[in-house]
């Protein structure tokens, strides 16, 4: 049942790209946090930066797919650097 709600609250009552982008200049984890409705940790927001996330990427994969959660966009995201990887060698 929280899953549900927490779906229904992406896709009906998300947070403000706007609002979203500003916070993740000041304080990137609590602006993942409230993005993806989860708690985000020091451990979880190094994950995503090692896999090249960033604030642009997160409303790109919020666009896409708007119930996304954020395990699922670090491993969006390494996939698409292995990718690129692989194009560059």
């Amino acid at each position: 049942m929280l899953y549900d709600l927490k779906n229904d609250y992406l896709l009906n009552d998300p947070v403000p790209i706007s609002d979203f982008e500003a916070m993740y200049k000041i304080n990137p984890i609590e602006a993942l946090s409230r993005f993806y409705l989860e708690n985000v940790d020091t451990l979880d927001y190094w994950e995503w930066i090692q896999a090249g996330g960033s604030a642009e990427l997160a409303v790109n994969f919020r666009k896409a797919n708007p119930t996304l959660t954020l395990i699922e966009a670090i491993e969006k995201a390494e996939r698409m650097q292995g990718i690129t990887y692989y194009i560059g060698a």
